[in-house]
């Protein structure tokens, strides 16, 4: 199986006008939830979704993915990691952490799979923005799959491609 897989860069500015964030949702510090919880969704949502990588992989690959490679424990105490509520119930959550200079990674990104397609996800990517602009970062970056349904999200939120490659599995 080929998977192609990019690399993706967001220069901030001061341009972007942010929504305004809905009565029924909250944005939260990644810490103040159990990070069992965040594993759980965290697999339910690439289970059930896009994600030809997730699929391929055996559930202990998986959780190793998640202990190992997303950056934690550092992604749930730095201010750019998040966790969204709508009505008090977890409904996405949002792992960054410093890479380089002056850049803030985003490792991992996810809305329950019915809760996708609400503007959700750019309600996370503008809230990331506005506390790594607060925090003096130029840029963000992220990886992501092509065929991925958020590639779009990502593309017209302003990412750019900075590198690809072509995954074999």
């Amino acid at each position: 199986m080929k998977i192609d897989y990019v690399d993706k860069k967001y220069m901030i500015h001061g341009q972007r006008v942010y929504q305004e964030i809905p009565a029924n949702i909250q944005i939260g510090q990644i810490g103040s939830i159990e990070l069992k919880e965040l594993n759980s969704m965290y697999t339910r949502c690439f289970e059930t979704g896009d994600a030809q990588f997730f699929r391929q992989q055996t559930a202990e690959e998986v959780q190793m993915f998640f202990d190992n490679e997303l950056g934690l424990p550092d992604v749930m105490s730095g201010r750019g990691s998040h966790i969204l509520l709508c009505n008090g119930e977890l409904i996405g959550f949002l792992f960054a952490l410093p890479y380089g200079d002056a850049n803030l990674h985003i490792s991992c990104m996810c809305v329950k799979l019915e809760e996708q397609s609400k503007g959700y996800g750019k309600l996370m990517l503008e809230y990331v923005e506005r506390v790594a602009k607060g925090e003096g970062y130029q840029s963000l970056t992220l990886g992501t799959e092509k065929d991925m349904r958020a590639y779009r999200l990502y593309e017209s939120y302003g990412f750019k491609v900075v590198s690809s490659e072509t995954l074999i599995l």
